[in-house]
């Protein structure tokens, strides 16, 4: 009797060590895919060419297919008074795509979106873009009052 209670304890540590393992391999993966992304966006900030306003509208259109759409979140943009040909230097880049993405992220993360409505527009010297959310689930206001 003791040897098959033995055998269970070991099978069953055998299983645990086996859980922790896959948990920190996907843990691993998912620090791998961050890292893997930021460097694509630093790539992409710092290219030698100049990109353009088509090129950035592109590479947010690429991340809301990543982290919405993938997701079944209906996303719509509108695009106004975009010239598509402007060039953007490096920190326009940077600082567009960043910001743009951070705020997706904060949508994602704080208010479950179910649809997710996004305006770009260019206003003479600075680009602007508007985000409106529809939630799936409702946000008690105990979770806000501790930002």
């Amino acid at each position: 009797m003791p040897l098959i209670i033995l055998e269970l304890s070991q099978k069953k540590v055998k299983e645990f060590r086996l859980k922790k393992t896959l948990q920190n391999l996907e843990h691993i993966q998912i620090i791998r895919d961050d890292n893997i992304e930021h460097m694509d966006d630093i790539m992409y900030a710092v290219k030698g060419r100049e990109c353009t306003m088509e090129d950035l509208v592109s590479k947010l259109e690429d991340y809301l297919d990543d982290v919405l759409r993938i997701k079944g979140i209906e996303v719509n943009v509108k695009k106004e008074e975009l010239p598509m040909n402007r060039r953007l230097g490096f920190k326009s880049r940077r600082t567009y795509l960043l910001f743009f993405k951070e705020a997706i992220k904060f949508i994602i993360k704080n208010t479950h979106p179910s649809k997710v409505k996004i305006l770009l527009v260019y206003k003479p010297n600075h680009f602007e873009f508007w985000l409106n959310n529809q939630f799936s689930k409702k946000i008690r206001s105990s979770k806000w009052s501790k930002c």
